[in-house]
């Protein structure tokens, strides 16, 4: 199924490249990232997987300014990533300007790994494209951040944060002026919940 986020992904994979003691830190590691990924079911009525795969550090550097040789400096040993679309081929007005949903969750060896991993990804959001934006009153994992990318008539908001050794993200990709702004950044943060749920479950 060919998706809306065509222009949108290689800007998406930027910003959504997306992550005790050591012990801890190495058993989380050797996890698998699939566990904490979003699932269909997890998802609003209507929506299907259209991929899903594991990746490497070279996968995490694809279209991204950030080189593979710093995501294998920071320790990335692994991650997943799953895409949900409308089930709909030739959607009825009800599914019309509905998102595309990311999921990604990708393990390092260390949360020392992990938070700068993250740092750099927030950095990244901080410069256009991409426009950061505030989090008041939304607290995920142990460390957040959001940003807004847009290319022509789509627009993307990326919801990404830390939990251990694990840097995780959701990406909402949608139509520019289709659903309202709140109602995307209200399904980002939903999901969030329940991907960091499932990683904390899985810890």
């Amino acid at each position: 199924m060919a998706t809306r986020a065509g222009r949108l992904l290689p800007l998406v994979l930027v910003a959504a490249t997306v992550w005790g003691s050591c012990a801890a830190a190495a058993a989380a590691s050797t996890g698998d990232p699939k566990q904490y990924v979003l699932q269909v079911g997890d998802l609003p009525t209507g929506f299907a997987e259209v991929a899903s795969f594991y990746r490497a550090a070279e996968d995490a550097a694809y279209q991204s300014p950030i080189s593979v040789t710093r995501y294998r400096a920071w320790g990335f040993s692994r991650g997943y990533e799953a895409v949900y679309a409308p089930a709909h081929p030739r959607p009825t007005p009800a599914h019309v300007g509905r998102p595309e949903i990311f999921s990604v969750a990708d393990l390092y060896d260390s949360v020392i790994g992990a938070e700068r991993s993250l740092s750099a990804h927030a950095a990244t959001c901080g410069k256009p494209p991409f426009s950061r934006l505030g989090l008041s009153g939304f607290d995920v994992g142990e460390a957040e951040a959001l940003c807004r990318v847009s290319a022509g008539a789509e627009e993307a908001y990326v919801l990404y944060w830390r939990r251990g050794p694990v840097v995780a993200s959701v990406v909402i990709v949608g139509t520019a002026g289709g659903a309202p702004p709140g109602h995307q950044l209200g399904l980002a943060e939903k999901l969030a919940r329940v991907e960091d749920g499932r990683i904390a479950s899985a810890g």
